[in-house]
């Protein structure tokens, strides 16, 4: 989070961002206008723009979002001070080198590279011709190809952790899948924690990183698909007792919470 000061006629920018940006309005007021993101900063700065899409002044306790690369600026008519919180997604480079160090972690061989057979026959062996590119192109093809289903395993589990600490569930509880199973079989809502994340592929189900056991793929999907979950949802299969088990285990790690 980035914090803004400024006296009257004070602001901030021009500028873009090269994350998604929002504004929280603090003490005093502040003038926002945010151009489209097709303006640049070069005609911005020539005066050479339209009317800005979001022209607002916002006081205290007022929230604004900014897109990534959208031009803005902010001009104060009093002292005020604003806060500014930046979100980040990944790009390719970051996703490559992550999903490449979990390789590394789990000692994954990688395919031999080996040179040209003709190397050696050319006229000039030290140069590098474009088919040598291709040649090594193909080569990490080939084995992003074999690691494609360790590849959908850490996206879908890498996707649903969450990037901060969870909230503590209300009133938490450390229960026996015998007691899960009577309140769910007397109706009491099941209510997922705020901010968790639960995903699938095909029938894996995976919660903040961890997967869940595919065989109960139909009532994952219930948990997965609803915020609070009513007794009635879940009733054909409380009575596996894996699934009990590890619903169970998920709730007492706070995940899941029964609302009172």
């Amino acid at each position: 989070m980035t914090t803004f000061f400024s006296v009257p006629g004070g602001g901030i920018g021009p500028q873009t961002e090269p994350a998604d940006v929002l504004v929280i309005q603090g003490m005093g007021r502040s003038r926002w206008r945010v151009w489209h993101q097709l303006l640049s900063l070069e005609h911005y700065n020539k005066n050479d723009f339209t009317e800005p899409i979001i022209n607002e002044e916002l006081i205290s306790g007022d929230l604004l979002y900014i897109p990534k690369e959208f031009p803005h600026e902010a001009i104060s008519s009093e002292v005020a001070m604003s806060y500014c919180l930046q979100f980040w997604t990944d790009n390719s480079l970051r996703m490559i080198r992550n999903w490449t160090e979990s390789l590394s972690d789990e000692n994954h061989r990688g395919i031999e590279y080996s040179p040209s057979p003709d190397l050696l026959l050319r006229e000039d062996p030290t140069e590098i011709l474009p088919q040598d590119l291709t040649a090594l192109q193909d080569m990490m093809s080939q084995f992003l190809l074999q690691k494609r289903a360790h590849l959908d395993t850490w996206f879908v589990q890498k996707m649903s952790q969450t990037a901060y600490e969870l909230p503590k569930a209300p009133e938490a509880e450390v229960y026996s899948p015998s007691q899960v199973q009577t309140l769910l079989q007397q109706g009491h809502p099941l209510r997922r924690l705020m901010g968790l994340r639960m995903l699938h592929i095909g029938n894996r189900y995976f919660v903040n990183g961890e997967s869940l056991l595919s065989d109960h793929a139909d009532a994952w999907n219930v948990l997965a698909r609803h915020r609070t979950i009513e007794g009635p949802m879940l009733i054909k299969f409380i009575n596996e007792a894996d699934f009990l088990a590890e619903l169970t285990l998920i709730i007492n790690k706070g995940y899941w919470y029964f609302q009172p």
